[in-house]
């Protein structure tokens, strides 16, 4: 499979060499999600994805366009993401052995870092993000057909390739597994829940589009339902739990002056069910989920972390190394770290947490920026549907660590909500300051006499 790797790789490279920079990121995307990540090209001890290959090709096209260069200015979620690698290294480093540490990290970087910079390069109009969503979209929705196929009849379109998979030598190839009456679709991504993650990220991302498309929006609706099933496919209590999440927020657009009463509303709800059960409320929403025992497990999970599992390792983690937690949490031999945030304490410690937490305010930091600076309903929503899916994602966090393609997708978000208030700014003609259509002629006055510096609201 490394000759088919190698070949898809050459044919990808050879379309972002010759294509626009946001073309590239399509072929990216595309190739990131129907291409298993699990088929690489071993290289000494590393192994290449072919998105790993692809990424070093677009910042090679990057480098060779320096007008794209020039044009980045460093924010602070950027800074936040550099402290991250390096810290996460840092770290990594002094409870590792160095070599280990060093593949892993490296491979790390060419799937969250990379990605990040290579988007915050490249996407900085709204144009060039709606068309990237248009084509995230296109290639999607047969992608999320294929997983309800696999949901409903067991058979793995992909399953084949299984047996082939570099990160479990001694993989037996594809194994339906049942739940509810269906099966749990894994396609390309391996893991039934990075696979309907990945379809919950993008519903939210493409639900942006609705207020910018202005014929056939039936379509469109009928695509997000189509991404919606695709949710629903991996049988997973997490990706359907970013879906429940997701929908009310993104809601809640039309109705945001009352944002105050709907966030009372939920604390009011925890408040009385934490009264009604005799349970804490987190506990009594665990039996909402298909299966109460891994709900219960991951509330053990988040308690040995803070009761004492970290003691000693709070700075710098326990590395690659299994914590030892397993025995104590209803007898596993290892401990699944099954929650986004203990995942990089346990790793890194502080060090890596810190930072990674820094990402995450910050972006949110931009997301306002530019709501604040949208001038239309459309450009609003747009960046309402990027700040509603990083909330359903930050809550599933609590249930669900990324891996695979889904952490990549992650990444890639995080650079949207650094290039947000740039795509609002995109929406003006002049350099000289915001201008929405309702002061065009302010703007142009502005141009005209080279008046700089000057913001009309």
């Amino acid at each position: 499979m490394q000759y088919l790797t190698i070949l898809l790789a050459v044919m990808a490279a050879t379309g972002i060499l010759l294509s626009k920079p946001v073309v590239s990121l399509i072929i990216f995307l595309a190739t990131l999600i129907w291409y298993p990540y699990y088929l690489t090209v071993k290289i000494g001890p590393a192994n290449f994805s072919v998105s790993r290959i692809l990424i070093v090709v677009i910042f090679i096209k990057l480098f060779l366009s320096p007008g794209v260069l020039n044009r980045f200015k460093f924010e602070l979620i950027d800074k936040f993401a550099i402290a991250f690698a390096a810290l996460c290294l840092v770290a990594g480093l002094i409870t590792t052995e160095s070599g280990t540490m060093l593949v892993y990290w490296g491979g790390s970087i060419f799937d969250t870092i990379l990605p990040y910079f290579a988007v915050r390069l490249i996407l900085r109009t709204k144009e060039d993000y709606l068309r990237l969503l248009k084509w995230t979209m296109l290639v999607s929705i047969p992608f999320s057909l294929m997983a309800v196929y696999q949901s409903i009849t067991g058979d793995g379109p992909f399953g084949f390739l299984e047996a082939y998979n570099a990160f479990k030598p001694n993989s037996t190839g594809y194994t339906p597994i049942s739940r509810s009456g269906f099966y749990r679709a894994n396609l390309t991504f391996g893991v039934s829940i990075m696979l309907g993650l990945y379809f919950a990220i993008v519903l939210g991302w493409c639900a942006g589009l609705s207020k910018s498309i202005k014929s056939n929006q039936y379509l469109l609706y009928i695509g997000l339902v189509i991404l919606g099933l695709g949710v629903a496919a991996s049988m997973s209590s997490g990706p359907l739990t970013a879906l429940i999440i997701l929908i009310p927020v993104l809601i809640l657009f039309k109705y945001r002056q009352y944002w105050k009463l709907f966030v009372g509303t939920i604390l009011l709800g925890i408040f009385l069910l934490q009264i009604v059960s005799n349970t804490s409320w987190y506990e009594a929403l665990s039996r909402l989920t298909f299966s109460e025992d891994t709900a219960y497990y991951r509330i053990l999970l988040i308690r040995k972390a803070f009761g004492g599992g970290m003691a000693g390792h709070w700075l710098v983690g326990y590395g690659l190394a299994d914590p030892g937690w397993g025995p104590s949490l209803v007898g596993k031999e290892f401990a699944d770290l099954v929650n986004q945030y203990i995942e990089i304490l346990v790793m890194y410690g502080l060090l890596g947490l810190v930072p990674f937490l820094g990402m995450l305010v910050y972006a949110f930091v931009g997301l306002r920026e530019a709501f604040v600076k949208a001038g239309t309903e459309a450009e609003k929503w747009i960046v309402w549907t990027i700040m509603s899916t990083l909330i359903a994602l930050l809550v599933t966090f609590m249930s669900v660590s990324l891996f695979a393609q889904t952490r990549t997708v992650f990444f890639i978000l995080l650079a949207f909500c650094a290039n947000m208030s740039a795509f609002c700014d995109s929406t003006t003609a002049s350099p000289y300051g915001y201008c929405s259509s309702n002061n065009a002629l302010l703007c142009y006055s502005i141009k005209k006499n080279r008046i700089r510096g000057i913001t009309i609201m």
